[in-house]
C-alpha cells in the first residue's frame, strides 16, 4: 500500500500544467479540477535549492528563470498597490504560509531615495494587488521572502 502511494505521488508531482489547462483562482478550497490528461504536463526532472541570500537569487532569476518562495502573506492580504514594505512586527519572516512565483526585480528611483524591490506573481488572481503581482521590498528578506527558494528543472 505504501508502495502505491508513493507511485501515485510520484506520478502526480512529476510535472506542472501548461498554464493555458489552469482553472481561474476560486477564493474557497476545492478538489483538484485537472482532468488526468499527462500530455498537459511540462515534466519537471528536478529542482534546486538557492541559497538564502537575495543577491543569490538575484542571480538565480536571471539564470535560470522564476523562483518558487515560500513566504509569510501576512502583509499581502491587504496589498493594493505600490511597493509593500512592511516590518518584520507586520510579517513575520519566520512564519511562512503561502507559496509565490518571483518572476523579477527592480528599483524605483526617486530623488528620495531608491526602492529594491521583487515583481511576485500570486496564485489568488487577477484582481489581487496589481493584476494578480505583488511588488515586495527586496534586500532585508521582507515577509520571510529569502528563507525558502528555490527552481526547477523541466524537460
Amino acid at each position: 500500500m505504501l508502495y502505491t502511494i508513493q507511485k501515485h505521488i510520484v506520478s502526480v508531482l512529476s510535472g506542472v500544467l501548461e498554464e493555458k489547462y489552469y482553472y481561474s483562482y476560486s477564493e474557497h478550497q476545492q478538489k483538484c479540477r485537472w482532468d488526468g490528461d499527462p500530455s498537459k504536463l511540462v515534466p519537471v526532472v528536478g529542482y534546486k535549492r538557492v541559497k538564502p541570500d537575495e543577491n543569490v537569487m538575484k542571480e538565480n532569476l536571471f539564470k535560470n528563470g522564476p523562483l518558487i518562495a515560500a513566504i509569510n502573506s501576512k502583509s499581502m492580504g491587504t496589498y493594493t498597490e505600490g511597493i509593500d514594505e512592511p516590518t518584520d512586527e507586520q510579517c513575520d519572516p519566520e512564519e511562512l504560509n503561502h507559496s509565490v512565483l518571483i518572476v523579477g526585480y527592480g528599483v524605483t528611483v526617486t530623488p528620495e531615495r531608491n526602492v529594491s524591490y521583487w515583481i511576485i506573481k500570486n496564485s489568488w488572481g487577477g484582481d489581487f494587488g496589481d493584476k494578480g503581482f505583488y511588488y515586495l521590498v527586496r534586500g532585508r528578506n521582507a515577509c520571510g521572502i529569502a528563507s525558502d527558494v528555490s527552481y526547477t528543472f523541466v524537460d
